[in-house]
């Protein structure tokens, strides 16, 4: 069963009453089973209703659940990751309670927009069916056709019809029609929701952008190239079957894939001696990020050294953002890296010291803002900005009174900080870094 709310009348008045948008998007050919809808969408950006499913293939949009019937892989990927949990995430459900409580109904609709994006698009307001609940699911990526950055925010197009978008060159699923698209091929995909200037002009979030102005957008590195990686086939079938049989890796294959899809019905083996196309690689779509200790250790580098220097120790710690084609910390504005730098003594001191990178946000009125979603209305410029550029590197030192003579451990830890509204640790932090050293 699926989870159901009660959204309070505002909320559903809010996105019920949404000013439909249709705005004309690449036309599709016969083959292409001409008839779906066009929209945009980004955060708050509003997408057409879906008009009635085609006679033949797979209803559009669907549930996450019936693509898993044939992309079971990528389903049980996808499963655990933050996009599939972007709706039913307890802080942002308290994101959304907070953001109606301070500032009305109507400002939820910004959230909505790329939290669950294709409630818009089916006209679920009230949050009833399951693909609301499933956050950003298949068909609102894989019925993508092109993003706009005209305007003051990105802006993607979708169409809605029995073929799904991807990077798919050669695919001929029986299924389901596929198109070779170029926008799954780069950032762009990306760029609807996580970049996005409010009204007031301040860019909220601008992790697209910031990959935009740095060297791995220039060489070609896109997003898909950290937090979508590609793999073989095999390994994609790994996940579901530790250790494949031949049989297990092929055997099931006809029943989505053939080389010709005429030569079959939806469903059904490919005729004889058709034979099945060549195979090559998936993307991995748990799409990790800054919520696994793992990516965030990957990104960022340090080296710690600690020296005595009279009846002090003086601590050198060198940092680098090695690998994240953004600014770390990225996304939110109210997100925090926080390093912390211990220095316990055998005579029982325990001293304590902090840097934090992160962005200082204030309204209009240079008051500093406390809570994530207020910089999404309110937030007007950042006075400080201390957070790591891509590839940069710094040097911080620390200095603690410490007696000579008095053995002395020095550590270090990096905690990556989320959102003041996190109700336990686990949603507020990820320590992903430690280092340490001893002083005689």
């Amino acid at each position: 069963m699926f989870r159901h709310t009660r959204w309070p009348v505002p909320v559903l008045v809010a996105l019920a009453l949404v000013t439909w948008a249709h705005v004309a998007g690449k036309k599709i050919d016969a083959a292409e089973m001409s008839g779906g809808n066009a929209g945009q969408s980004g955060p708050g950006s509003p997408v057409p209703l879906a008009q009635p499913s085609p006679a033949s293939g797979l209803k559009s949009p669907s549930s996450a659940e019936l693509c898993g019937e044939c992309h079971r892989a990528a389903l049980e990927a996808w499963r655990p990751s933050r996009h599939a949990h972007a709706m039913d995430s307890r802080v942002f459900q308290d994101v959304l309670h907070y953001t109606e409580l301070d500032l009305g109904a109507p400002a939820t609709r910004t959230c909505i927009g790329c939290h669950s994006p294709l409630v818009l698009t089916t006209g679920d307001a009230s949050m009833q069916t399951k693909i609301s609940w499933e956050g950003v699911t298949c068909d609102y990526c894989h019925s993508m056709r092109q993003v706009s950055t005209k305007g003051p925010n990105p802006e993607a197009t979708l169409e809605f019809t029995r073929v799904r978008t991807g990077p798919w060159k050669g695919e001929t699923p029986s299924q389901h029609g596929a198109l070779d698209t170029e926008i799954h091929k780069s950032s762009l995909l990306c760029a609807p929701c996580h970049e996005y200037r409010n009204a007031l002009g301040f860019p909220v979030i601008s992790t697209f952008s910031e990959w935009q102005a740095s060297r791995y957008a220039k060489e070609g590195h896109e997003c898909e190239f950290c937090h979508m990686p590609s793999v073989g086939r095999v390994a994609l079938v790994q996940q579901i079957v530790p250790a494949p049989t031949d049989v297990e890796r092929h055997s099931h294959c006809p029943t989505c894939h053939t080389i010709n899809p005429a030569s079959a019905g939806a469903g059904q083996a490919p005729a004889a001696g058709s034979g099945l196309r060549e195979r090559g690689k998936l993307n991995v779509h748990d799409m990790k990020g800054s919520q696994t200790a793992e990516m965030l250790a990957s990104a960022v580098q340090a080296q710690l050294a600690a020296v005595r220097d009279g009846g002090k120790v003086r601590v050198n710690v060198e940092v680098a953002n090695r690998a994240a084609g953004h600014y770390v910390p990225t996304g939110s504005a109210l997100r925090q890296l926080i390093l912390e730098v211990h220095a316990d003594t055998e005579a029982g001191q325990h001293l304590v010291q902090q840097r934090v990178y992160q962005r200082i946000v204030v309204d209009r009125d240079a008051k500093p803002i406390e809570r994530e979603y207020m910089a999404f209305e309110r937030g007007a410029r950042a006075i400080s900005d201390t957070r790591l550029a891509p590839e940069e590197k710094r040097s911080e030192v620390f200095w603690f009174d410490v007696p000579p003579g008095v053995h002395t451990q020095v550590s270090l830890a990096f905690r990556y900080f989320y959102s003041p509204l996190g109700k336990v640790q686990s949603q507020k932090n990820t320590t992903f870094l430690k280092l340490s050293t001893e002083l005689q």
